[in-house]
C-alpha cells in the first residue's frame, strides 16, 4: 500500500508500507508517485517470493517496538512490579524520545555508547546504569524474536558505568535494635516490636515480613515464597482514575522470583508466640501484619507506620533520623557472620547472591576473622536482659 502525506514544504511524502507478520511494516517514502508505485510493485515481488520478511526484520523504530512488542510480551510478564515502575521513568523520561530517532536493526555498539555517554551527563550514573540494562533487556528479546539479526547484543558489549563505592555498612547493635523494640513494647505495640524483630534478627525485607503467615513457620525456619507489592503500576492517566486507590497491595512473588528458608532465631520464635497470644490467636493462612479487614498493608499504611512509629522509635532510641526499617537486615546478617556461618549461607538465606554478600560485608567479614563465635541468640538476649535491667548468666559468652 502507498500513503501520501503532504509535508510541510509543501511537497508530498508517499510511503510504502507491507503488512508482514501481522503489521505494516514500512519498505521506504518516496519523492514522486511513479517511484513509490515502483516499489510497491517491487515490494509485493519480494513478499510473493518469500524474501520481504527477511528484509524488513529490524525495519521497525525502537519506540514502536518497545510500546508494541518488548513491554507487553516480556516486561510485563515478567518484571516485577517495582522494576516496571523504574523502567516506565527511565523510559518515558529518558530513552523514548532518543530511540524514536532509530530503527532496530540500526541499534549498534556506537548508538548505545552514544547514549551513555548523553545520559551520564544529563542524568547520572543510576538511571544511567537503568537505561542501560533496560535497552540491553530490550535488544536480548529483539533477538530471540528474530528482529534484530545483525550480530550480537549491543548494549551488552559496552561497558556499564559504576557507581561511586557506597560506604560500609554500619549494623545496628543487638542493643540498639532492642532499644527501638523497647519504645514499641512500652506503647503496647507488640505488632511493630515483631515487625522489628523479623527484619532485624531474621533479616527478611519489610514487604516479605509484611506477607508472613503461621503456616509459614517450619519448626526452626519460616518459609520466605510471598512479599507485599503494589496492586497495579498505573501510569498518570490511570492515576487519576483510580485516585485513593493507589496504596493497595497484593500478594506476590519475592523480589528474587526464589522461594528460601530462613533459619529463626528463639527470641523471634517467642516474639512471634507472643504476637499471637496478644491478637487471641492467629489463623494459619492469617497476615502477622495486615488490615482490619485482614487484606496486606496498603503502600500508604507501611509509609504511614515509617514516617510516625518507626521515627518516633529512633528518636526515642537515640538514632539517626536516616535510618531505615530496611536497613535492620544488616544486624542479622552481621550476627549470623559472628556466630561463625559462612557467607555462602548468609547470602542464600538473605536472598542474595554471593557476591553481593562479599561486596557488601567485606569489611564485616574480614573484622571477625580469628575473633571468637558469639551465639545469635545469646547476643540478643544479653541485649533484652540489658534493656530489661535483668541479668542473665548464658548471655553472650565466646564459643
Amino acid at each position: 500500500m502507498i500513503e501520501s502525506r503532504p509535508r510541510a514544504d509543501g511537497t508530498t511524502a508517499h510511503r510504502v508500507r507491507r503488512r508482514v507478520r501481522g503489521r505494516l511494516e514500512d519498505f521506504g517514502t518516496y519523492e514522486t508517485r511513479e517511484e513509490a508505485e515502483d516499489a510497491n510493485a517491487q515490494a509485493r515481488f519480494l513478499a510473493r517470493s518469500g524474501k520481504l520478511d527477511a528484509i524488513l526484520r529490524g525495519n521497525i523504530r525502537v519506540d514502536i517496538y518497545v510500546a508494541d512488542t518488548w513491554w507487553p510480551g516480556y516486561a510485563q510478564t515478567e518484571l516485577g512490579t517495582r522494576t516496571l515502575r523504574r523502567y516506565r521513568e527511565v523510559w518515558n523520561n529518558h530513552l523514548r524520545d532518543r530511540m524514536s530517532r532509530y530503527l532496530i536493526r540500526e541499534m549498534t555498539p556506537a548508538v548505545a555508547e552514544d547514549m551513555k555517554s548523553r545520559l551520564l551527563k544529563t542524568a547520572g550514573v543510576r538511571t544511567t546504569q537503568m537505561a542501560l540494562f533496560l535497552m540491553q533487556a530490550v535488544m536480548r528479546y529483539a533477538i530471540i524474536d528474530g528482529e534484530y539479526t545483525i550480530g550480537s547484543n549491543p548494549f551488552k558489549e559496552i561497558r556499564k558505568p559504576k557507581s561511586k563505592a557506597t560506604e560500609a555498612v554500619v549494623p545496628l547493635t543487638p542493643l540498639q535494635v532492642e532499644q527501638i523494640r523497647a519504645y514499641f513494647l512500652t506503647a503496647e505495640d507488640i505488632e511493630s516490636a515483631t515487625l522489628v524483630s523479623l527484619l532485624a534478627y531474621e533479616f527478611l525485607r519489610p514487604e516479605e515480613a509484611q506477607a508472613l503467615m503461621p503456616i509459614k513457620e517450619r519448626g526452626d525456619v519460616l518459609v520466605i515464597d510471598r512479599a507485599v507489592e503494589p496492586e497495579a503500576d498505573y501510569n498518570e492517566e490511570e492515576r487519576t482514575k483510580h485516585r485513593g486507590h493507589l496504596g493497595r497491595t497484593r500478594l506476590a512473588e519475592t523480589k528474587t522470583r526464589r522461594n528460601r528458608t530462613v533459619t529463626t532465631s528463639l527470641p523471634v520464635r517467642a516474639d512471634l508466640a507472643a504476637l499471637k497470644l496478644a491478637r487471641g490467636g492467629i489463623n494459619a493462612r492469617e497476615l502477622f501484619f495486615a488490615r482490619a479487614d485482614g487484606k496486606p498493608w496498603w503502600t500508604t499504611d507501611y509509609n504511614n507506620w515509617r514516617n510516625r512509629q518507626w521515627r518516633a522509635a529512633l528518636a526515642a532510641a537515640k538514632l539517626p533520623k536516616a535510618t531505615r526499617p530496611y536497613d535492620l537486615r544488616h544486624t542479622g546478617i552481621s550476627l549470623r557472620l559472628r556466630e561463625g556461618w559462612a557467607p555462602s549461607r548468609v547470602a542464600k538465606e538473605a536472598g542474595h547472591s554471593t557476591a553481593t554478600m562479599h561486596r557488601v560485608y567485606e569489611h564485616e567479614i574480614e573484622a571477625l576473622r580469628g575473633q571468637p563465635i558469639m551465639p545469635m541468640d545469646d547476643l540478643i538476649r544479653a541485649a533484652r536482659a540489658e534493656i530489661t535491667g535483668k541479668s542473665t548468666t548464658s548471655a553472650a559468652k565466646p564459643v
